[in-house]
């Protein structure tokens, strides 16, 4: 569904404002503390976790459910195994890693990160296909100790006892990191037993939108075994150096299918109201598509490197459009003033080209050729984008093609 996915993971990477006071609650306080430091002093951890996601928008909407092993040992142990459902799995016995995106059918294996935050943060890759949940487990597992927990929390209110299947937890509600959220633990082992983060402020730019994302953990083991840490990929998965839509061998995800095909035709207009076609390109020009949005905290760290790209190729058959999803002329324009951002942007103000596109996850940055075809595509935020796009735009230049 498109955006969906990039929204769920824009939680590690954006902050989405902060309340004009604090409240802390002595009770909500100790709770946190409690649970942080519990956490803290046990080194190894283990759980059934699940994650249902709802959205959403229009007439459209979204049901998911995924399921989970998870396993944790200080400093740099991990298990997050995929059982069901749409996610990653990721694995560290401490010495070496594996992790495993079943919708490219590719996985890669390495040393071991040293710690846990390297693994469930260090690829953007892993981020993304996560939806979002990896900076969850990392925010709400590693824990130092509960001074560091706590110093990033700002609000902290005790919303007292509520039963989860008939068994009582204690309710908090707390912001962290900028992000709203509730959690429930169990009031005498303090083990965490449900969040959900409040979507609503990600979403206010998006009237009649709802998302809603649940983390339900169960089945606690305060011990592991090094079986807790074994991982095998299935046999079909193709390994890799590096997660690439790109790769051969492996069958591409949904959403990558148009690699190699011809490019979903469209017309939109511009900011100046004038019509920009892609078939006008066709036999003549490169041309780059960066999808975004204005509430898109990827999207805004990769901006600036399309900026860059456009003024790179201006006098070269190339052209590079920001395509703007399901927002109006007003808005884009105050946006782009704000960050002072030069850049050749195209309104998608229903979706449709996003949908032909299948931009689930945003920033996503199409490569066409000069045949019509889609060369290559790129998702999420990446440091050396610019780079990649450079060579991409310079092979297609020569006219040679990225794909058979």
């Amino acid at each position: 569904m498109t955006n969906f996915i990039l929204l769920l993971n824009l939680f590690a990477q954006t902050a989405v404002g902060s309340q004009t006071e604090i409240r802390v609650d002595d009770s909500a306080k100790k709770i946190l503390q409690d649970y942080a430091q519990s956490v803290a002093d046990h080194a190894a951890q283990a759980c059934l976790l699940s994650l249902d996601v709802y959205a959403k928008q229009g007439s459209e909407t979204m049901n998911e459910h995924a399921s989970f092993a998870f396993a944790s040992q200080m400093p740099n142990k991990l298990k997050l195994e995929l059982l069901e459902g749409r996610g990653v799995t990721l694995v560290s016995n401490g010495q070496e890693s594996v992790s495993y995106i079943p919708r490219l059918g590719q996985y890669r294996q390495g040393p071991a990160p040293a710690s846990l935050q390297q693994l469930l943060l260090g690829d953007q890759f892993i981020s993304t296909f996560s939806g979002g949940a990896t900076a969850f487990i990392w925010m709400l597992t590693d824990i130092q100790s509960s001074s560091t927990f706590l110093a990033d929390i700002t609000w902290m209110v005790d919303m007292g006892l509520e039963e989860i299947d008939g068994q009582s937890f204690h309710r908090v509600y707390f912001q962290k990191r900028d992000v709203d959220m509730n959690a429930w633990f169990e009031p005498n082992t303090l083990q965490l037993r449900r969040l959900m983060p409040d979507l609503s402020k990600m979403v206010q730019a998006q009237p009649g939108t709802e998302i809603r994302m649940t983390f339900e953990f169960q089945d606690w083991k305060s011990s592991v075994a090094d079986s807790d840490f074994e991982y095998t990929p299935p046999k079909d998965a193709k390994k890799v150096a590096q997660f690439s839509i790109n790769q051969g061998g492996a069958a591409p995800p949904a959403s990558h299918g148009l690699i190699g095909k011809s490019a979903p035709a469209f017309s939109l207009k511009n900011l100046e109201g004038k019509s920009v076609s892609l078939a006008d390109h066709k036999n003549k020009d490169v041309v780059v598509i960066d999808f975004w949005a204005t509430w898109c905290g990827p999207c805004r760290m990769t901006m600036p490197l399309i900026a860059e790209l456009a003024q790179t190729y201006k006098d070269k058959n190339v052209h590079v459009y920001a395509l703007n999803l399901r927002e109006n002329k007003a808005k884009v324009e105050s946006f782009l003033k704000q960050k002072g951002l030069d850049l050749n942007v195209i309104l998608d103000e229903t979706g449709s080209v996003g949908k032909d596109y299948v931009a689930d996850a945003i920033p996503q940055t199409v490569v066409i050729g000069q045949d019509g075809r889609v060369q290559s595509v790129h998702i999420g935020v990446d440091p050396n984008l610019k780079a990649k796009l450079e060579a991409d735009i310079d092979t297609l230049l020569t006219g040679k093609n990225l794909v058979d």
